[in-house]
C-alpha cells in the first residue's frame, strides 16, 4: 500500500526529489504510531485501523502542502 501511496505521489508531483519526502514521511510516521500504540497499551482493531487510514491521508497530505510552498 506504501509503494502505491509513493507512486500516486510521483505521477501527481512529477518530480523524483519531490516524491521522496511524503514517501519518507508515510512509514516513519506510520512506525511511530505503532510504536507509540504498542508502548501505550493499545490494541489494533477496526477502529484503530480505520483511524490509521485516515491519519496517513493527512500525512500526505500535508507532506505535499509542505512542498508546494
Amino acid at each position: 500500500a506504501v509503494i502505491l501511496v509513493v507512486l500516486v505521489i510521483f505521477v501527481f508531483l512529477r518530480n523524483a526529489r519531490a516524491t521522496l519526502i511524503p514517501s519518507l514521511s508515510v512509514p516513519l510516521s506510520l512506525v511511530g504510531t505503532l510504536g507509540a500504540m504498542y508502548l501505550f497499551g493499545f490494541s489494533l482493531n477496526n477502529l484503530s485501523l480505520m483511524a490509521l487510514t485516515i491519519a496517513t491521508g493527512f500525512v500526505v497530505d500535508d507532506a505535499i502542502v509542505v512542498i508546494e510552498n
